[in-house]
């Protein structure tokens, strides 16, 4: 089946040692992850609650910020981030973040094996990753209308475990054509809207909080069925 059958969310009491309580979403498993990367997961930290400061041991992680603000701290200070920033621990360092804020903050979190400390692309000083502008691509894979791109980390960071990581986003009608994964497997996760996904040569309805998984040697697409945008999440990983 396409469409990944995840536990559902669970909210853990002072996760990594941090204050109250987060929610967490498991996006995908080991099973899919595999050697590549060791977890993928959508935090929610209602205000208060923080991620307590842990290090990054063979690993590394990028937080992507969906909504809210936040404080993210790591061995060199703390900063200010919102939606649509991108922060990036590497291997050896350590880091938090903490909701003081009104409103939920709602993070993605990509932890990657690593055994090396790459060069970082960020802004100078801070851990952010440098804002990559959106790409709009027009008839993506032979799909109709257009699909815009938000990178979130560029191959110095991905490097050898991972191919793409984007938002992506589809207006009502519009469509990522059906395409083969060859070397790579893919993972959509679905944040707003609805759609009817494509398995090789089945179709399925999506929506917000539903995963699917392309394996290498499969097809899938995506088309917007619905009124609103479909905003979903993309990772290829190689295999």
């Amino acid at each position: 089946m396409p469409k990944l059958t995840n536990p559902p969310p669970r909210a853990v009491d002072h996760f990594n040692g941090g204050k109250g309580h987060v929610i967490l979403e498991t996006i995908a498993g080991p099973d899919i992850l595999k050697d590549r990367c060791r977890l993928y997961m959508k935090r929610t930290l209602e205000t208060g609650c923080s991620i307590g400061f842990h290090p990054h041991r063979g690993d590394e992680e990028i937080y992507y910020i969906l909504s809210g603000r936040g404080l993210y701290t790591n061995t060199e200070g703390t900063w200010d981030v919102g939606p649509g920033d991108a922060v990036f621990c590497p291997n050896g360092d350590s880091h938090s973040l903490e909701n003081r804020a009104a409103e939920d903050l709602v993070t993605m979190g990509l932890v990657i094996y690593d055994a090396d400390s790459p060069v970082i692309s960020k802004k100078e000083g801070t851990p952010m990753l440098e804002k990559l502008p959106p790409k709009i691509i027009e008839h993506p894979n032979g799909g109709k209308g257009r699909i815009i791109l938000q990178p979130i980390a560029g191959p110095e960071i991905l490097k050898d475990k991972c191919r793409l990581y984007v938002k992506c986003t589809l207006a009502k009608g519009c469509s990522m054509g059906v395409h083969q994964h060859k070397g790579d497997g893919e993972i959509y996760y679905i944040l707003s809207g609805r759609g009817l996904y494509t398995d090789n040569d089945n179709t399925y309805e999506v929506g917000a909080g539903d995963t699917t998984f392309c394996k290498n040697g499969d097809r899938h697409g995506l088309e917007n069925t619905g009124d609103e945008d479909l905003v979903f999440m993309g990772l290829i990983i190689y295999d």
